[in-house]
């Protein structure tokens, strides 16, 4: 009695609540969104013991300081947002008091994939059933809803024999993944849902997760297991865009938080992309000072030192057209778009490369080139001197090769200090 009272709607809420949720699943919003948000007002509501006609811009706020994780926070204000914006339009009430909420920022990713050691001790204590959910977690990148709802009639064939799955995915989202041979058998030799429920229908979610946490070690459940595969995946393709798919995410923003590229990987790009110490090249004019370069000595306008010194040579062009090319990658992605259309020849005149139409052109595509060949960018053929493609890398990633070629060109200005 007392558990039925705590889930029940606040009778000062349950009409505006039901006709809120009709009207998002009228715009096609699934099942299990519809019940996150009833949760979620249920919860705001029995806490503030407040009509939705009375609640104020004050009592949203604190409701938000109280919540201690940041995606609880966001998850919170985007309701708000949406509740109180239709509250407004359909003449309930005349003002909307979540109009001027504060943003709140997202979460700084923190990927904690478990590790093969993990799996392997886990595949060993495991039933035939536990091991199909750990092998489509890890293998797959499938999330336990999606675990829950594997059934025969999904595994598709492709011309060649090889094996897929189509995943319902959240929101009523489809999406089709690769099958091992083991995985594609079990699937289709169960004749249904390939973990059934007890009177019909499949398992639930929360079946699937306790069968895969009490196999892995404290702090590590089911979707840990998806940082895996999302690490994995990332680390062989170097394409964001491929993983976010494979995981049925709508942006790579979310897949970045998943992925966790190993120590030795980030080790060895930073080595790539140093260069030799002892190449010498030009210091870049006095636009350098817009794009970070104010750490060092004044630049003149006509590109010198203060000092009167100049240095030269193409690889430092070279060089300093890779650190200009990895700020754009980085600007663009904080601006929402991963593809790019940078004109070589004008970005040579900029910071003073080179000398000639085509020279330029050559040092800004072979500085892209570097890019491609460390796996951060996918670069397309361009033409008539424009650099195109699309940035495959996290925003993480592409800031360490930034920081590893500003390093050079700071350690470089150092030697030629120390040679005057």
């Amino acid at each position: 009695m007392t558990n039925n009272k705590r889930m029940a709607m606040p009778d000062s809420w349950a009409a505006a609540a039901h006709e809120f949720l009709e009207y998002k699943r009228a715009a096609g919003l699934a099942d299990t969104s519809l019940l996150t948000l009833r949760r979620r007002l249920r919860a705001f509501a029995a806490e503030i013991c407040t009509p939705p006609e009375l609640v104020t811009q004050r009592q949203l706020v604190q409701y938000l300081a109280g919540r201690k994780a940041i995606e609880t926070k966001r998850a919170c204000r985007n309701l708000f947002t949406a509740f109180f914006a239709w509250f407004e339009t359909a003449g309930y009430r005349a003002d909307n008091p979540a109009r001027l909420l504060p943003a709140v920022r997202r979460a700084t990713p923190r990927p904690k994939p478990c590790t093969d050691d993990m799996i392997s001790a886990a595949l060993e204590r495991a039933t035939a059933e536990e091991r199909l959910m750990v092998l489509l977690a890890a293998t797959c990148g499938l999330r336990r809803g999606e675990i829950c709802r594997v059934q025969s009639a999904d595994v598709i064939t492709g011309t060649h024999g090889e094996h897929s799955l189509i995943v319902h995915g959240k929101g009523g989202k489809q999406r089709i993944v690769p099958l091992t041979e083991e995985l594609a058998q079990a699937i289709t030799a169960a004749g249904g849902y390939l973990f059934p429920g007890r009177w019909g229908g499949h398992v639930e979610e929360s079946y699937v997760g306790k069968r895969v946490s009490r196999l892995l070690p404290p702090g590590y459940s089911c979707h840990k297991l998806r940082h895996r595969f999302a690490t994995v995946a990332y680390t062989d393709s170097h394409d964001m865009l491929a993983v976010a798919r494979a995981l049925g995410h709508s942006s790579t923003d979310t897949t970045q938080a998943y992925v966790a590229l190993p120590e030795e990987a980030l080790r060895a790009l930073t080595e790539a992309a140093a260069l030799p110490h002892d190449v010498r090249g030009d210091v870049p004019h006095s636009g350098a000072k817009q794009a970070g370069y104010d750490q060092g000595e004044d630049m003149q306008a006509d590109g010198t030192a203060s000092t009167g010194r100049r240095l030269a040579g193409d690889d430092t062009d070279v060089l300093l057209a890779s650190l200009l090319l990895a700020w754009s990658m980085i600007d663009g992605i904080r601006a929402g778009s991963r593809s790019f259309r940078i004109d070589a020849v004008s970005l040579a005149e900029q910071w003073g490369l080179g000398n000639g139409r085509g020279r330029r052109s050559q040092i800004v595509q072979t500085a892209a080139r570097r890019l491609d060949s460390l796996g951060v960018i996918d670069l397309a053929s361009g033409s008539d001197g424009y650099v195109c493609g699309n940035c495959t890398a996290s925003l993480e990633l592409l800031e360490m090769v930034k920081e590893s070629y500003w390093r050079e060109w700071q350690a470089r200005l150092v030697n030629e200090d120390s040679v005057q």
